[in-house]
């Protein structure tokens, strides 16, 4: 998996080496003089030695094992606020925020690089987007020999989908340390975007070779060997890493979906059911609900979807889950506007903001959900040709866009079909063609847009574009099946002995 997760980029917490703060008593390692690299200032050296060992867990997929380590720092210094930023950042909701703001205040005494990694930190949980970039590249600047600062540079670069800019700090990243797994793992998935296959799998198989002991390896592996179409051997990766750990329960997700995308349901839904069996957290097995829940959508299953997702939302707030809770209704509003319910979708995004509302929702997660509404609640109000309110809507999405590059994509959906809307054809192709061209959610309505235009065989083409592109989770397999997926034959399931 890429080491990206929703919401927050919590992976990239801490560097290599400490320097002291100059307060009496306090015990730090020295990083070399030459090494200009942010700090790792603690109390006690086992703190440090904890929090090392859960951000390499981190950073490979673990967040259950790496929070009981960052955990066992704060244990052994209550005062080490990396710690306490990294057990923010793998913590939901907004426990989770009031860690990082915690970490940021405590920062105050740290040496400056150091102080300004936790408050960038911060800043992104928080929604400060462009404060977070600002922090961001000033911590690189500070610590160029650094080569997680590095990765957090590719990672920002890579959410904008700046592909080509993400390389430059990736490499120089694996340069700094060619041990560095995560560095390795980013480079593959960005030559995937750019769908340069061989350098991606390269970087990959370079992943497994640096950290062999790990599952999360041959499960990106895995997923960028689906990318490139080669489902068998994408299974076989993905088995592989839970192989290496009973325990990694994503890998069986990726399972499903190398199934899912061969027409094998059934299948599928064997992996989930282990995928289930093996995550750790309530939040880990409410997740692999959300990919149940899809894949019932997408085979056409509306009462069992439906009673999936209800069991979801019980578990989540019983679990205290509340992001889970909030954004089922944005999930259903997306699923009712792929199945063209658009009345129904609106209601969902009513009921989005009123859980958002209820629950408390902040910082990034509350920015989050906002975009997902605005979002789909334009598509459905142009779909239902209330063309004043949908063209509203896109004035809050190009200002997200401006601070957000990603959000350029939304944007280009919404221009485009609202002039689908209007009738105006030429003019739908044209905006939606400007799009990403992995974006899944644009190809499908480029291809309603290039049918209306009396573009049959352009419409066919990117329609199988848009299967081919086999991505990983629920929402692309649900568009995959509307375009026409889920009509191939379906395969035996079982490529490799489990």
């Amino acid at each position: 998996m890429k080491s990206i997760p929703i919401l927050v980029l919590g992976l990239f917490v801490g560097a290599c080496g400490a320097q002291p703060v100059g307060e009496q008593g306090a015990e730090t390692t020295e990083a070399a003089p030459q090494m200009r690299v942010v700090p790792v200032t603690s109390q006690a050296p086992t703190a440090v030695a904890a929090f090392e060992h859960g951000r390499f867990l981190n950073e490979n997929i673990r967040p259950a094992e790496a929070a009981k380590q960052f955990e066992k720092a704060l244990e052994l210094d209550p005062g080490f606020p990396q710690a306490r930023a990294a057990l923010g950042q793998v913590t939901p909701g907004n426990e989770g925020l009031e860690m990082l703001r915690q970490a940021a205040i405590s920062a105050s005494e740290l040496p400056e690089t150091e102080r300004l990694w936790i408050e960038a930190l911060w800043a992104q949980r928080a929604g400060e987007e462009e404060k977070w970039r600002g922090l961001l590249r000033k911590v690189a600047e500070l610590a160029p020999d650094d080569w997680r600062p590095q990765i957090a540079l590719g990672t920002m670069e890579f959410v904008d989908q700046n592909w080509e800019a993400a390389l430059v700090p990736l490499k120089r990243a694996t340069e700094l340390n060619p041990k560095a797994g995560n560095g390795w793992n980013l480079l593959g998935y960005t030559h995937a975007s750019m769908e340069d296959w061989d350098p991606a799998i390269a970087a990959l198989e370079k992943y497994v070779e640096v950290e062999p002991d790990e599952p999360n390896p041959r499960d990106s592996l895995g997923e960028v060997r689906m990318m490139a179409g080669r489902l068998e051997e994408a299974e076989e990766a993905f088995v592989a890493a839970t192989q290496v750990d009973a325990g990694f329960w994503q890998a069986w997700v990726g399972v499903a979906q190398s199934r899912f995308l061969r027409g094998d349901w059934d299948g599928g839904r064997q992996a989930l059911e282990k995928a289930s069996a093996a995550a750790p957290r309530p939040q880990d097995k409410l997740a692999v609900a959300d990919q149940l829940w899809w894949s019932l959508v997408a085979e056409g299953d509306g009462a069992k979807a439906t009673e999936v997702l209800d069991q979801h939302d019980v578990d989540a707030r019983e679990a205290g889950l509340d992001q889970h809770y909030v954004f089922s209704s944005t999930q259903r509003a997306f699923a009712h506007i792929v199945a063209g319910e658009y009345e129904e979708a609106l209601a969902q995004t009513e009921e989005a903001l009123e859980r958002g509302k209820s629950t408390g929702l902040e910082g990034a997660a509350l920015l989050a959900l906002r975009r997902n509404v605005e979002q789909s609640a334009q598509l459905a109000e142009a779909k239902l040709g209330r063309l004043e309110a949908a063209e509203a809507r896109i004035a809050f999405l190009e200002a997200e866009s401006e601070k957000a590059p990603a959000m350029v994509t939304a944007v280009h959906v919404a221009k485009g079909v609202l002039a689908m809307a209007k009738g105006e054809n030429a003019a739908a192709v044209e905006t939606l063609s400007k799009c990403d061209p992995r974006a899944a959610l644009c190809a499908w309505q480029l291809a309603e847009a290039q049918e209306q235009a009396g573009e049959a065989e352009a419409a066919a083409a990117t329609s199988e574009r848009l299967r081919s592109l086999r991505l990983r989770g629920g929402f692309y397999l649900t568009l995959w099946a509307k375009a026409g997926g889920a009509e191939v034959q379906a395969e035996p399931h079982a490529v490799v002995e489990e």
